[in-house]
């Protein structure tokens, strides 16, 4: 499980690569109970090691869980 300084190193590194433009296109839903599962495209525009604009993109599944208030939490987030 990643600690909280892992996951700010992480992010540190996309602000670090100019990362921008974060896009997620949903393209499944699937709702099971109090239970949501996103499939989503995602896309962004980033640099390469030689700092010339590259375009950025992969899969992405989030879980959210229905809260009590009705607002949804999400529970789980990855992607590739």
């Amino acid at each position: 499980m990643n600690s909280p300084s892992d996951i700010e190193k992480f992010f540190a590194g996309l602000f670090t690569n100019h990362v921008t433009g974060h896009m997620l296109q949903p393209f499944k839903i699937i709702q099971v109970g109090d239970t949501l599962v996103v499939a989503s495209k995602w896309s962004a525009n980033g640099r390469d090691d030689k700092g010339n604009a590259t375009q950025l993109s992969g899969l992405a599944t989030h879980v959210f869980q229905k809260q009590a208030d009705k607002s949804y939490k999400l529970k789980l987030h990855t992607f590739n």
